[in-house]
């Protein structure tokens, strides 16, 4: 698709312009909810097909892969059952389709989001797993296993009495919210550490496994996941930093029709409108090499659908990580752990700050031992700015420089960080409009 460039003619003649291309290239609808895949088949919405990669990324067998809130994690999750379960059938206009050659596999996918308390962790793990099962096909899990509460024993029994030698593909989302939603709280961590080395001993060593893939936000060495010489973590790995998040050229050819109009709605070029969309919404890098950088794919696509909701109307800036929750309880609970100093803020702000290789690839370390910029830097806060070439340790390795990713996220850190610096109650500055 080639991006539209209105004639510099009046304001009228150029939103007329751009509203006629959008109607006919019949744009599809820019979703803001929704992580299955379905979901954007059955509702003509725009989808942009990064689904090449995904060969590579389940030929590494074991695989972990941190990326921020609103990256597309689950999406992610929800395309790869459909390539196991149905193959590329429904899938056949899609880049992956060409190179998908895996043969159909039941897959049991689960998320770890809301497991929170240590005294219920097993028991609702035990019924996602289920489901899970369930949902995969193997509809006797209710019949054969009805009771256990034990996950050990109860994900033991499912390989033995309904897998019975078939292989599996296991996919988890948010793997870290156990931990991540907890992190001021010692007693709840070690808790739920507890529960999930056991699911990932057992899972990593599983003969039953065709695939295993984690996502999370953050990676901790007190879950020991990462001891394993057979998994791998493609988080910072390059060819796979823009698997997660909108490129500047996937921007300019999938968003063309919508670039024109809101420029034009915006009274600006589309040069400009995309240099304003850097500096709010881009920035993201995930890439060891810090080359590649990416958009937020929810900042985005919120952006956009603001010309569904009133087309006449020039698109806000809007800082759209405000609007999710989550986001705001996490820095909240990693501020509250780690306690940074007063100055924090400036100091990043004058001239960012150095981080090692170590710093960026290494786990973080054991309960009250959190490194501040590095969970904030996989957190999405900060994020590498440029790979300091001339600087390397005894190793070899190189450090980085890194800062604030870009104005959303400083928007949404400098209004929580204000109100930790002047020690105010969260519940107090949630009231007067935080996030």
């Amino acid at each position: 698709m080639t991006a539209l460039h209105p004639q510099p003619s009046s304001l009228a003649t150029q939103v007329s312009a751009a509203t006629q291309a959008v109607a006919e290239d019949a744009a599809p609808r820019i979703l803001t909810s929704g992580s299955e895949y379905q979901t954007f088949t059955e509702s003509n919405a725009l989808w942009v097909d990064k689904t090449a990669a995904l060969q590579d990324l389940v030929d590494m067998d074991r695989v972990y892969l941190y990326r921020p809130q609103g990256f597309g994690k689950s999406l992610l999750l929800s395309l790869l059952t459909e390539l196991y379960m149905h193959g590329t059938t429904r899938v056949a206009h899609l880049a992956i389709a060409k190179r998908w050659h895996e043969p159909q596999c039941p897959v049991l996918r689960l998320s770890f989001r809301g497991l929170h308390d240590p005294a219920t962790f097993e028991q609702e793990l035990c019924a996602r797993w289920r489901r899970a099962c369930y949902d995969a096909g193997f509809h006797e899990i209710y019949d054969f296993i009805p009771e256990c509460q034990r996950f050990r024993l109860l994900a033991s029994r499912t390989v033995n009495q309904v897998l019975q030698g078939q292989k599996v593909v296991v996919l988890i989302d948010d793997w870290d919210d156990p931990i991540l939603s907890n992190l001021h709280d010692r007693a709840t961590v070690e808790a739920n550490v507890k529960h999930l080395f056991a699911v990932y001993v057992w899972l990593r060593e599983g003969d039953f496994l065709r695939f295993l893939l984690f996502t999370g936000e953050c990676r901790y060495k007190i879950a020991s996941l990462f001891t394993a010489d057979n998994f791998c973590d493609c988080s910072l790995k390059s060819r796979f930093a823009a698997l997660l998040g909108y490129t500047e050229e996937e921007l300019r050819t999938y968003f063309a029709p919508y670039l024109a109009r809101s420029a034009a709605l915006c009274h600006m070029s589309e040069e400009a409108l995309i240099e304003q969309l850097r500096r709010h919404y881009g920035g993201f890098c995930f890439d060891e090499e810090g080359q590649v950088r990416v958009y937020s794919p929810w900042s985005i696509n919120c952006f956009f659908a603001q010309l569904a909701q009133a087309p006449e109307r020039a698109p806000l800036f809007r800082s759209f990580w405000q609007q999710d929750s989550h986001k705001a309880s996490v820095l909240r609970t990693i501020m509250k752990t780690c306690s940074p100093a007063p100055n924090f803020f400036d100091a990043i702000k004058a001239k960012g700050i150095e981080l090692t290789w170590w710093d960026i690839k290494e786990p973080c370390g054991e309960f009250d031992e959190y490194p501040f910029e590095t969970l904030l830097l996989q957190a999405g806060y900060l994020t590498i700015q440029e790979k300091l070439l001339d600087e390397r340790d005894k190793f070899g390795c190189f450090s980085y420089r890194c800062n604030f990713t870009n104005l959303e996220v400083e928007s949404l850190f400098t209004e929580l960080f204000a109100a930790y610096v002047r020690g105010q109650k969260w519940a107090d500055s949630a009231q007067r409009g935080g996030a």
